[in-house]
């Protein structure tokens, strides 16, 4: 029985790959299942175990699109530039852990701590190859990215319809017996919401559709009510970025002056606490650094370990599957993941891996900046101030590879030409050259 589910596996792997290679709008959503679904699933249970490691739904995706990302990897034609380089480093690093933990630590502990590594190399190369061939359009990307947004603002109403809109400390019980957070969305799917948020507004600046904005209003409105501090925070970073980048040019003045304006008037109706029937306080959770300060500590205690380890854990890292065990201000032993993502590349990759991931966010920040990218930008804002109170959310790798792409594509990285059915594009030279004309809200595509 379990070969015949093994041999199952494999393949409906190859026949999905198959299915996101042609149609490859399939892969995003695919990947945005997972973002809606992770308030009531975190980890997907295990269908089978292979060697002592247990293989779920996500692993079977992760599979397809890391063979998709091996063939058009070999196909993409675009000049590889330092960012490609840096970040292909830092992979291989992150790999030297996996294959240090695989030689000294069960296959069990490796596998559950080294997965959300390899499932972010995967989306991350899978988007950005796909973008780079051609296979995938940065227009059906973002139309994509938005809907997935949708997708988890049902998921975020239905859970204040279920359970109500609980405070950051509650936690409530499901109908399978699971205890969850009150808040309606977990951070990862707030993070989500806000960068999608900035695509809906770009779009606007270029197709001009209504839905656009009151898309982009309702995102950040639920992110806000998700009641995550440190969402807010790369919020208002991602803001100020945009607007700041956004006035610089004509087609974002507009849309940039509208969006302080409407910053400024949320952060004074939240800061007075205006509106009545929010089960929270602004300028109290703000001061609030208890949560923020047993962080801290965890975090100085694992640093310490790296550093009392000798030089070698210093400059590559723990061996995956090392633990995360610590002790809170409190004295609690904590051993999950320590939120702080730049933190976890150190205690993983080492110096050197820490080092180059500050080269890449250098690298494509001055990309960006030279080419007056503001909501590029101001995702890119977003998620490295989220990045120090949490860890990067596999999914968002959706949007590292996006902005890999914004950064280093040759051509315009403005809309390729109107998108076939589900994302597919012609399977011609991909540096085919078109023009794309929006007029009231349709596509002409010239060539």
């Amino acid at each position: 029985m379990k070969l015949f589910l093994i041999i199952l596996g494999l393949l409906l792997v190859l026949y999905l790959s198959f299915a996101i290679r042609r149609y490859p709008f399939i892969g995003v959503l695919a990947v945005g299942f997972f973002v809606a679904t992770e308030w009531e699933f975190p980890a997907w249970p295990s269908l089978v175990s292979f060697l002592g490691v247990g293989l779920s739904f996500t692993d079977g995706v992760m599979a397809a699109l890391l063979i998709v990302s091996i063939q058009q990897w070999a196909k993409q034609s675009t000049k590889l530039t330092w960012i490609h380089g840096i970040s292909c480093g830092l992979i291989l690093v992150f790999a030297l852990s996996l294959v240090r933990g695989i030689v000294g630590s069960p296959s069990s502990l490796v596998a559950s701590e080294g997965k959300p590594w390899i499932y972010l190399a995967v989306v991350v190369t899978w988007v950005a190859t796909s973008l780079a061939t051609g296979r995938l359009s940065r227009d059906s990307f973002e139309k994509a990215v938005i809907l997935i947004g949708w997708m988890v603002t049902a998921a975020g109403a239905y859970h204040l319809v279920s359970f109500g809109l609980g405070s950051a400390g509650e936690f409530v019980t499901t109908s399978t017996g699971d205890i969850r957070t009150a808040r309606i969305l977990v951070s990862g799917q707030a993070v989500f919401l806000c960068c999608a948020a900035f695509v809906a507004i770009h779009r606007w600046t270029r197709v001009r559709r209504l839905v656009l904005l009151p898309s982009a209003f309702v995102f950040v409105s639920v992110a806000v009510l998700a009641q995550h501090r440190s969402v807010w925070a790369a919020l208002a970073a991602g803001v100020v970025l945009y607007v700041v980048v956004g006035l610089t040019t004509t087609r974002t003045r507009g849309v940039s002056i509208i969006t302080g304006v409407a910053a400024l008037t949320a952060l004074v109706v939240l800061a007075l606490n205006l509106i009545s029937f929010l089960p929270f306080n602004v300028t109290e959770l703000i001061q609030d650094r208890n949560t923020y300060n047993d962080r801290t500590a965890g975090w100085e205690s694992l640093v310490d370990q790296s550093i009392q380890s000798g030089i070698v854990t210093q400059l590559i890292g723990f061996p995956t599957g090392n633990g995360w065990d610590r002790y809170s201000a409190g004295g609690t032993l904590i051993t999950y993941q320590p939120h702080n993502w730049y933190v976890t590349v150190y205690l993983r990759a080492g110096l050197i891996g820490l080092t180059l991931l500050v080269l890449v966010i250098a690298l494509i920040f001055r990309k960006l900046v030279s080419r007056r990218s503001a909501e590029a930008l101001a995702v890119l804002a977003v998620l490295s101030v989220y990045g120090w109170p949490y860890a990067i959310n596999w999914y968002l790798g959706l949007f590292i590879g996006w902005l890999i792409y914004v950064a280093t594509s040759e051509r315009s990285t403005e809309y390729s030409p109107a998108s076939m059915p589900w994302g597919r594009e012609p399977t011609s030279d991909p540096e085919t050259s078109y023009r794309s004309t929006y007029t009231k809200g349709r596509v002409e595509t010239k060539q």
